[in-house]
């Protein structure tokens, strides 16, 4: 069974800052952050559970996967009765912070 994949405006706002300062700031691979993020999504879309649990957040169920060669995470809530994931946040992880997930889905 396939998942449909629905960000949060947040989400989506953060990978768009991302993606703006990743194509600024890394000439090497402009659009490495955009392909990561895609290729997770897709893999997301089959096996929602694929992320590690992420347990500082006030909401039961969120997990995050990290995209590897950007260092972003995706931090995403999977809803097993209506067969979609949410994306919460997309956040580089050299912030040193959690992004404020509560907030998102209250």
């Amino acid at each position: 069974m396939s998942y449909g994949i629905l960000l949060t405006p947040e989400a989506e706002d953060q990978l768009r800052q991302g993606d703006v300062w990743w194509q600024a700031n890394r000439p090497a691979a402009p659009d490495l952050l955009i392909e990561e993020f895609e290729r997770t999504v897709d893999l997301l879309r089959e096996m929602p559970s694929l992320g590690s649990p992420f347990r500082r957040a006030r909401i039961l169920g969120i997990r995050r996967i990290l995209l590897r060669r950007s260092g972003y995470w995706v931090y995403y809530l999977p809803d097993e009765i209506h067969s979609v994931v949410y994306i919460l946040a997309v956040w580089s992880g050299h912030r040193g912070t959690d992004p404020s997930l509560a907030a998102q889905r209250s």
